[in-house]
């Protein structure tokens, strides 16, 4: 009893750093729309000519950066996520075969 305290003790969670990851991921993505848009207040009021061209460069970069980071931080907490549905199916199969295993037990 006390040795499988210990044990559990002892486990650390190995898929934080992705979490954190995708949450930083996430984060870095609404920055990225602000900073855009930020960016294409600044470039628009520094043209000589027609402010509409930098503001709508600024805009869409920041725009495309910001959705790579949200995609990038999605698919993490998918890959996640996905991770442990194929553990509990693990688990679940094992108990499985030894429900099995005692049923055929006890039919011989």
């Amino acid at each position: 009893m006390n040795q499988a305290y210990q044990s559990n003790e002892g486990q650390e969670k190995p898929f934080q750093g992705l979490k954190n990851m995708s949450f930083i991921c996430s984060i870095l993505g609404y920055l990225s729309f602000l900073g855009g848009f930020i960016g294409a207040i600044n470039a628009a009021s520094d043209a000589y000519y027609d402010p509409a061209l930098p503001f709508i460069l600024w805009l869409s970069v920041g725009f495309v950066v910001g959705i790579g980071y949200l995609i990038a931080g999605e698919l993490i907490r998918l890959f996640l996520a996905a991770r442990e549905n194929l553990e509990e199916l693990l688990v679940s199969t094992r108990e499985i075969t030894a429900h099995l295993k005692e049923t055929n037990g006890k039919q011989e």
